[in-house]
């Protein structure tokens, strides 16, 4: 009787010891399946960040490129506002002193001319 007490308790023990590995082993798969989902998690918050990151980037590009040309733009038009400015306020050249007192002088000694009428001067 005392090897079928033995045999019985030997059997409730491998029964134990397999119902304790059975649970090991679901343990260890559900800590992968833990594992791999946080994994995917953090790989997809990885790619929303640099997708973010990357938005930002081009969204700063357009800014700088829009407002670059924006000023590219005003100094163009300050430079040739400057150089309107920069003819104004030259003096003429000798030259053109001379051209414009010979015009005056011109003028000045040309005889009037009286008004002419329709009616032939009278």
């Amino acid at each position: 009787m005392a090897d079928r007490r033995d045999a019985a308790a030997q059997s409730r023990a491998a029964r134990e010891v397999e119902r304790v590995l059975r649970a090991e082993r679901d343990a260890v798969a559900r800590l992968d399946a833990a594992h791999d989902e946080a994994r995917q998690t953090l790989e997809a918050a990885r790619d929303a960040a640099l997708a973010i990151v990357n938005r930002a980037g081009e969204r700063a590009a357009r800014w700088r490129q829009r407002h670059g040309e924006a000023l590219r733009g005003r100094l163009e038009a300050l430079r040739a506002q400057e150089a309107r400015a920069a003819d104004a306020r030259a003096l003429p050249g000798d030259a053109a002193v001379a051209a414009a007192a010979q015009a005056v002088a011109a003028q000045m000694t040309t005889a009037e001319r009286p008004p002419r009428t329709d009616d032939g001067g009278h």
